[in-house]
């Protein structure tokens, strides 16, 4: 019964019946009247043992991504400097007498572009370019499954507007200080989505910096306040950090926390796939639901 409650086909028929616009409920005679189907016990039975091991499975990749994230989580406060102190608790053995990191302003190492205000008018469907707003930048991952489409590209659109592979975008607007990278081609800045260009300062230990969680507080802080936090671009630009003067530790330290991230992200398409094998077997181990209700 718990596998089956789970499966979309059951899902769909519970929503179907559900009242309400902006907040669906049902109520419990109406759940009730949903038919479902059941073999025999033994074949219950089968059909359960063979589900929960994959969600002992998927339990298991999930438990090994969080440890992960964990682990580059208690590694950065190591590498970085702690609030206060100029050198981190963790040093490459040939950095150990590099010297003091310094204090910097983030507005003198990179640049802060805006988006381009597009027209909600203008959207169409299968448009060749994807419009990136702040709710497609989530904390390390550029999600791109609810994008808007143009046709073609605004003429007065300016160059930075347009992304290439490897940029960086931060939120602005709402949940603010999230910070990913462009990860696909053909997208378009929109309003309220910074870029940050860095320009006299390692770019991976750049995007390493600002995924601290006391880069997003801090940014957070900033936008509290309002209705809907905003970031202006002093907000952003007159951000301090501590880094390494010597380009080859800003590179060192970039090389370890993004090897971290190849294996974080290695690891969490190992358990979209468990979740997308759970999902097909489903389809094929519970019949369809087309005509079950009399």
């Amino acid at each position: 019964l718990f596998q089956y409650l789970h499966n979309d086909r059951f899902v769909d028929r519970v929503l179907a019946k559900c009242t309400g616009s902006n907040y669906p409920a049902i109520n419990s005679s109406e759940l009730s009247e949903i038919l479902v189907e059941v073999p025999e016990p033994e074949e219950q039975q089968k059909i359960a043992d063979c589900l929960t091991s994959v969600d002992e499975l998927i339990t298991a990749q999930t438990q090994k991504v969080e440890a992960l994230k964990a682990h580059k989580k208690g590694l950065m406060q190591q590498l970085f400097p702690a609030e206060g102190e100029t050198v981190p608790k963790l040093r490459f053995p040939e950095f150990q007498n590099a010297g003091e990191w310094v204090e910097i302003r983030l507005g003198s190492v990179a640049l802060l572009r805006n988006g381009y205000a597009f027209k909600s008018a203008e959207y169409v469907d299968g448009g060749p370019y994807r419009i990136i707003t702040i709710a497609n930048v989530q904390q390390g991952l550029l999600e791109l499954e609810s994008t808007k489409r143009i046709a073609a590209l605004p003429s007065d659109i300016q160059e930075h507007q347009v992304l290439w592979l490897g940029d960086i975008l931060i939120s602005m607007t709402g949940n603010v200080g999230r910070v990913c990278r462009v990860t696909a081609e053909s997208l378009l800045l929109n309003q309220r989505v910074g870029k940050l260009i860095p320009n006299t300062i390692n770019d991976a230990f750049f995007y390493q910096l600002l995924q601290r969680e006391e880069f997003r507080n801090s940014m957070q802080l900033k936008a509290a306040g309002g209705a809907q936090g905003n970031l202006s671009a002093g907000d952003i630009t007159e951000y301090t950090f501590s880094m390494p003067t010597e380009p080859e530790e800003q590179q060192r330290i970039a090389d370890c926390l993004t090897t971290l991230d190849d294996l974080v992200t290695a690891q969490t398409q190992k358990l979209g796939a468990l979740k997308t094998h759970k999902k097909g077997l489903m389809q094929q181990l519970f019949p369809a639901m087309d005509k079950v209700d009399a």
